[in-house]
């Protein structure tokens, strides 16, 4: 018998955790029939060449009679902030002959108290500025066909300098509203609409990533764009108030800890410094669906070397009572590509695309259109009886998404936060 797939708080090798207490589990392998575990060893240390030796400096657990293997709460050393933990287990089975230990897991801590956040919450500065110039651009571009009064994805940046080598980085971000963060203009992760649903005035999950090998020496930047997801979208029969539930506006709260080879530390920190735009996404609401005009593309705006001067200065937003907790759930991801099984006309000319089930999920779109060319995508779960789209179950929901084409070659679009 042997102890298999060690998960702390449900997930493997989770980061940020700030669980109280820590809950570890463990799955068991063996062969033959009427197999059981009665008793378990944890150890668990700071350094994996310590647990390699058999010490446990963190907690050492000793020999345990039990055949539980589910949420075994650590009873060890208090730990810190950031702290990072390797464990390992081992079993005795029926016949009180014991495993060897199990591989390495590890787990590590998020930010346990409020003042390691040195964060504030950033958006849209109301009003900025330049006022004039920005209400000229808000209302030509992004309130043309927007008749639901929803606010644009802010796009904010935040440029800074590494100027030695990098021994580990990690990003600290969450949003009131969803988010995707970046570094160098790469992505953080592959979860969808972060941080998720929470009463946003109780308590708002943060996620953690490294981001060590992001970096590099020279130019960096930082960057989030920000959606009103549930925050500050539309909701479903919220008649009386349909948007702003939790607010009116999202924001963006990050922070990056860069740790350097010779001992010292960077933080860089959501704060007046970031700078806001918007870009493409006209609007991206969860039931409504999104408007995406390609002709207004931002190019490289999460990369060095791009240029914000245009940009506005965001606006910092107050701490409120919520409580900024370590991820719990495993996150919204895509987990398939499904292509159509059917394409054909309807009478009224639209184009009917059957995808052979009903699913949570998107559309990803390749069109060549010639520039300002707008396609509609309208979304439903069946035919009427004359093979046109069924939307009357939707509700209030509109449920339809908007491609404006660049009219440059082949263009591939997913939309962002619906």
């Amino acid at each position: 018998m042997r102890p298999v797939g060690l998960k702390c708080e449900h997930m493997t090798d989770p980061v940020g955790i700030d669980a109280d207490p820590i809950r570890l589990t463990w799955g068991l392998q063996a062969e033959g029939r009427c197999r059981r575990q009665t008793a378990y060893q944890i150890m668990v240390a700071d350094d994996p060449e310590r647990l390699s030796r058999g010490e446990g400096n963190l907690w050492d657990s000793d020999k345990i009679a039990s055949d539980n293997t589910l949420l075994i709460p650590y009873e060890g050393r208090p730990l810190s902030s950031r702290q990072r933990c390797w464990w390992q287990v081992r079993v005795w089975d029926e016949s009180d002959a014991h495993s060897e230990f199990s591989d390495t897991a590890f787990w590590e801590m998020g930010l346990l108290e409020p003042s390691d956040w040195h964060a504030q919450w950033i958006g849209f500065q109301n009003p900025p500025i330049d006022a004039t110039a920005f209400e000229e651009e808000w209302f030509r571009a992004y309130y043309q066909d927007n008749d639901f009064g929803a606010v644009p994805p802010f796009h904010m940046r935040k440029p800074f300098a590494i100027d030695r080598p990098v021994q580990r980085a990690t990003v600290y971000a969450t949003a009131r509203g969803v988010y995707h963060a970046f570094v160098n203009g790469r992505r953080l992760g592959d979860a969808e609409l972060q941080p998720g649903w929470t009463d946003y005035r109780v308590r708002i999950e943060y996620q953690t990533l490294d981001v060590t090998d992001f970096l590099t020496v020279g130019e960096n930047v930082i960057a989030g764009l920000v959606g009103e997801g549930w925050y500050s979208g539309r909701l479903g029969g919220e008649e009386k108030h349909p948007t702003g539930h939790y607010g009116p506006r999202p924001s963006f709260l990050a922070q990056l800890h860069v740790e350097f080879e010779d001992g010292s530390e960077q933080i860089i920190a959501t704060d007046s410094s970031w700078r806001l735009s918007f870009g493409a996404i006209i609007y991206s609401d969860l039931h409504m669906g999104e408007r995406y005009d390609a002709r207004r593309e931002l190019g490289a705006w999460h990369s060095p070397c791009f240029d914000a001067n245009a940009w506005w200065p965001v606006g910092v937003e107050t701490h409120d009572d919520a409580v900024l907790c370590g991820r719990t759930t495993h996150p919204i991801m895509v987990t398939e590509d499904v292509p159509a099984r059917s394409v054909s006309r309807a009478r009224s000319g639209a184009w009917i695309v059957d995808l052979g089930q009903n699913m949570a999920g998107r559309v990803r779109l390749r069109v060549r259109g010639r520039e300002a060319q707008e396609i509609r995508l309208r979304h439903g779960e069946m035919l009427d009886a004359d093979g046109s789209l069924y939307t009357e179950n939707l509700g209030s929901a509109r449920a339809e998404d908007t491609y404006i084409c660049s009219g440059i070659g082949e263009e591939v679009w997913e939309p962002t936060f619906t």
